[in-house]
């Protein structure tokens, strides 16, 4: 076992969350049996249904797109000399109540230019992209469970097992705990937890969450959390709003 967390904390340098979750096994870990530090139990409804979302959002995008491209007209007068009786239709805006028919007034709904219709299908796709991302990259950055494994030996150090709702079971993102930190987050029901290369920050709302098995208060989750990563003693102090958290431990 020591050589197995020797190995890891020599190959877990890690620069930046995977985009693939990796199972734990991957780093030599397990988290079997072990009581997480943080659990956030019934995440938000639209974290829980990012797929259904994501997948509506697709079927939305892709009806509007063919409905742009296949059907978005303007209506083109036909030529002065065509025979009213050879026109397919009246011109919208004539008078129903005019029973005679003159050429001028006859026309057709024709596509548009396709240079006019392939930028709006252009943007519905790329809205689509955008949209689906944010869900998926924000949900990615929502934490679920937070395992804090103790160092196998004397000179090895704890690790951090992070699993957002991208996560299940064996798997989850792995850093060593020296290199992450935790912050006050302007969002007074959370606490933010960066890492070394890390881009941005990942979100843990204490609202409902049990931390160290218990529930309680959001002082009380959010003071636990401080003292998991810096102690009790400099706990009280990283509580006040603003506060900056040091990266020693």
């Amino acid at each position: 076992m020591p050589s197995v967390f020797s190995r890891l904390v020599r190959r877990v340098r890690l620069r930046h969350a995977k985009v693939t979750p990796r199972p734990l096994t991957h780093y030599g870990i397990s988290i079997e049996g072990v009581q997480p530090v943080f659990d956030a139990g019934r995440m938000q409804w639209w974290a829980r249904w990012t797929y259904p979302l994501g997948i509506g959002t697709v079927i939305s995008s892709t009806l509007a797109a063919e409905l742009i491209w296949s059907h978005w007209t303007t209506w083109e007068p036909l030529p002065a000399d065509t025979p009213a009786t050879d026109a397919p239709a009246r011109r919208p805006d004539a008078s129903s109540a005019s029973s005679e028919t003159t050429p001028d007034t006859l026309g057709h709904y024709v596509l548009r230019p396709w240079y006019q219709r392939a930028p709006f299908v252009a943007l519905d796709v790329f809205c689509c992209c955008g949209i689906i991302a944010v869900l998926i990259g924000v949900r990615s950055r929502m934490v679920r469970k937070m395992f804090v494994l103790p160092p196998a030996q004397k000179e090895g150090e704890r690790l951090v097992v992070v699993q957002s709702p991208l996560h299940w079971r064996q798997y989850g993102d792995v850093y060593p705990l020296s290199k992450t930190k935790l912050g006050n987050s302007p969002d007074k029901t959370e606490v933010t937890m960066t890492a070394e290369g890390l881009r941005g920050h990942y979100s843990i709302g204490l609202t409902g969450a049990q931390v160290d098995g218990k529930q309680g208060s959001l002082w009380d989750a959010k003071k636990a959390l401080f003292a998991t990563w810096y102690g009790t003693a400099r706990a009280s102090s990283m509580m006040a709003d603003g506060a900056r958290v040091p990266r020693s431990h």
